[in-house]
């Protein structure tokens, strides 16, 4: 019996003009695999600006956002903005009121490149669960992020995207209160971003540090790490501390203990991450298994099971993002051996307090983390785990037998991690903060 028909919605923010979104990803973490029972899916978008190229031009591509990049690149080079085009002088759009031409975008070069490259408003694919589907955008202009912004009638405006500095700037301009909240170290992710040459890595990252040190100069400043103070010495630091769960603690209780050591790592699943490390712990270990959890590169993928045993390293997230309720879900699985944060020395990690940290502790798993001094710490300090030397594989492979060969005693960190997040290692400690500090910009 055939399937009945089944629509599927999603709502689409792209945070640039230009932006490709695998839809497919988006798809499987909001509605699980509820197309596989398909052979074909019709794909549509409401934006005369934004579209789908057809599943053969995609297939020639590669599936691969490395090539269609430069491919719709080529085309609006075609169409440069703002060149003078009929469709973008309000005065001769007689079928648009005042007030419509005021809202209308100036986006001549997005339709004309749309055209161009042969994106369409509908397209079917036939139904290939491994093959991204990509919604490329032309106009996520930020003229509507301003206006929404601007009908809050807000005192005061905060955000952290990289992507909405221009946004920002244009609120002030218009003499308003913005903060800017530095989220993340942006220019030690854009050095590790290994789908780019190094070259280009480097080049990106200075041109970046430039606009947003020039940037920040407007900008009142939040800094969810201390370490950033170094670049921005004026910013508020108010850390980002996960919110403690509100759980039950006879759940934490009866989770299971299984009959074999197994650890788990939660977040991006990345080279500068430890990925390697994480995996290459099986080499030493030949009864465990790690269960690595967070969105993973298929080529890294391949490479780390090729390095380990494939029927004991568990990688949840291989091509698409994996949500924070189904890492929830994980920790409340089992009573893990440990939970693992073994990063590589860099700028990075050197000096960052790791979120995925504080949600271990938060779910009294024991950490076995790399040694460095501001993890240390942390984990020293708590007694919530182990700290070992990244490079020194049978050193952290000792600190999981440890924890699975004393189990009472494992059980005591998780505890204390766990108690230590509830009092010190959560967001309500620092809200009060950031409440002040609004409070401050205000009077």
């Amino acid at each position: 019996m055939a399937a009945q028909p089944l629509e599927l919605n999603l709502d689409i923010r792209p945070k640039r003009r230009f932006e490709i979104i695998d839809v497919s990803a988006m798809i499987r973490d909001e509605f699980g695999d509820e197309l596989s029972q398909f052979r074909k899916a019709a794909y549509c978008s409401f934006h005369t600006t934004a579209g789908y190229l057809e599943q053969g031009v995609c297939a020639r591509l590669g599936h691969s956002r490395k090539q269609l990049d430069p491919f719709i690149r080529a085309v609006q080079k075609i169409f440069p903005y703002d060149a003078g085009y009929f469709h973008d002088r309000m005065q001769l759009r007689d079928e648009l009121s005042e007030s419509e031409k005021e809202k209308e975008p100036v986006n001549a070069d997005s339709h004309l490149t749309f055209i161009g490259a042969g994106l369409k408003n509908c397209v079917t694919y036939r139904n290939r669960p491994d093959e991204p589907v990509y919604f490329i955008e032309l106009d996520g202009i930020y003229k509507e992020y301003v206006r929404m912004a601007l009908a809050e009638r807000a005192d005061l405006y905060h955000f952290h995207d990289p992507e909405l500095i221009p946004a920002g700037l244009i609120l002030r301009l218009l003499g308003k209160r913005v903060v800017y909240d530095i989220h993340e170290d942006n220019l030690t992710a854009i050095r590790h971003r290994e789908y780019l040459p190094v070259f280009l890595r480097v080049l990106i990252a200075r041109i970046f540090a430039v606009v947003e040190s020039c940037a920040c100069r407007h900008f009142h400043l939040v800094l969810a790490e201390r370490y950033y103070a170094k670049r921005f010495p004026r910013g508020e630091t108010i850390l980002n501390y996960a919110r403690f769960p509100d759980l039950n603690e006879s759940r934490l209780a009866a989770r299971p203990l299984r009959e074999n050591p197994r650890m788990i790592y939660t977040g991006n699943i990345k080279v500068y991450r430890g990925a390697q490390y994480h995996a290459r712990l099986l080499q030493h270990l030949p009864d465990a298994e790690v269960f690595l959890v967070g969105r993973c590169d298929a080529n890294l993928a391949a490479a780390l099971q090729a390095d380990a045993d494939p029927a004991r390293l568990h990688i949840d997230g291989i091509g698409h993002y994996v949500p924070h309720e189904r890492i929830v879900d994980y920790y409340l699985r089992e009573r893990w051996t440990a939970g693992l944060a073994l990063f590589p020395p860099n700028q990075h990690t050197l000096h960052k307090e790791l979120t995925k940290l504080f949600e271990y502790m938060a779910f009294g798993i024991p950490v076995v983390c790399s040694n460095f001094p501001n993890l240390r710490e942390i984990v020293e300090t708590t007694e919530c785990g182990l700290c070992v030397d990244p490079d020194d594989g049978e050193a952290a492979a000792e600190a999981v037998r440890y924890l699975w060969e004393h189990p009472d005693e494992a059980k005591q960190m998780g505890e204390r991690g766990r108690e230590a997040a509830r009092t010190t290692y959560n967001w309500d400690t620092q809200a009060e903060k950031l409440i002040a500090f609004y409070a401050g910009l205000l009077h």
